[in-house]
């Protein structure tokens, strides 16, 4: 994994590692995969696992939303994303997640209270609640342990 390099503007990063990866995992089947979390797909590892109060597809608009407690889900990368809002905007190929964002892949995490992220750029915008800041945790990879 490589680390995030964080924008000149407090608050935005761009992803070059496990973030491009967290949010770029949210495209996978997105309009497909809204309603699986009980059935037996769910539990592959491979899928990917939206939950939230409730959740909509426009096929006119093309904007698919899933709103409250909103809990993304992908194993095969270990990525868990949370927020009060996901939505993601299919023609312009854009997903924001608002109110609360938080991140996580193994230890590394991300909190901001918004999360833009552009899929055919593959670059995240991080937004701080008024008056805080974004928060990103990466955990380097321990290289002074030599295998035998």
């Amino acid at each position: 994994m490589t680390g995030l390099s964080v924008g000149s503007r407090v608050g935005q990063s761009r992803a070059q590692g496990f973030v491009g990866r967290v949010t770029g995992s949210l495209l996978v089947g997105m309009a497909g995969i809204l309603a699986i979390s009980g059935s037996s797909l769910a539990q592959d590892s491979r899928a990917l696992s939206i939950r939230a109060d409730s959740q909509e597809a426009n096929a006119n608009t093309g904007v698919v939303t899933a709103v409250g407690n909103v809990t993304v889900s992908y194993p095969a990368e270990q990525v868990t994303a949370r927020s009060q809002r996901l939505t993601y905007y299919t023609r312009e190929q854009r997903i924001v997640l608002e109110g609360g964002v938080s991140i996580s892949q193994e230890q590394n995490q991300l909190q901001a209270e918004t999360v833009t992220y552009l899929v055919e750029q593959g670059t995240i915008s991080a937004e701080p609640a008024a008056g805080q800041q974004v928060e990103t945790i990466y955990v380097f990879p321990d290289t002074s342990v030599v295998p035998e």
